[in-house]
Formats: structure tokens, sequence, C-alpha cells
């Protein structure tokens, strides 16, 4: 992950090795990273400095097809599997 710095990227942390995310999100509410993964099929949380925290949710995502992840305003994260027509709703995020 990378960040830019007066016009030029720094790097902001790094995943484990061969973690390849699809999409992700950062949650200003719980200071946190959520990334769908789909070589290990599952959505991973992690902290702020990228420190993996924990999978929140592990299935079929190959067949879910899910590939865009996102947090309504009050911490709900949603995921779309458009090749399904389908967006499933996660979790909530604690306070």
């Amino acid at each position: 992950m990378f960040e830019l710095e007066n016009g030029k990227l720094i790097e902001k942390f790094e995943l484990p090795y061969k973690y390849s995310p699809k999409d992700f999100i950062y949650s200003p509410l719980s200071e946190e990273w959520y990334f769908i993964c789909r070589s290990y099929m599952r959505i991973d949380r992690f902290s702020q400095n990228g420190k993996y925290l924990d999978t929140i949710f592990k299935g079929d995502i190959q067949n879910d097809s899910l590939e865009y992840i996102s947090i309504s305003q009050n911490g709900t994260i949603y995921c779309s599997s458009p090749s399904n027509n389908k967006v499933y709703r996660i979790r909530k995020i604690e306070e």
C-alpha cells in the first residue's frame, strides 16, 4: 500500500506474501482496512498500519464473485457481485 507525499509515492505498509486483493476500503469509523482477498477467498481486516487482525468472511468468493467492497456511514460492510447481480451485507463494524 502506498501513499502520495509531496508528489511522490511512499510505501504505507506491505501486505502478506502472495496476498492478492481484489478490492479494499478504509473505515474511518474503526480506523481499519478491509480487503477482499481472491487468493485465499476471504475478507480480511487489517489495522491502520497494515497488521492483519482477523478474517471477517470466509467462503466461496470465486463462486460468489465478490468484486467490490463498501462501507456505509453507519459502518455496515457491503460487497457486490456484479456477475450475479447481487449485493451482500457482510456485517456492521462495532465502534
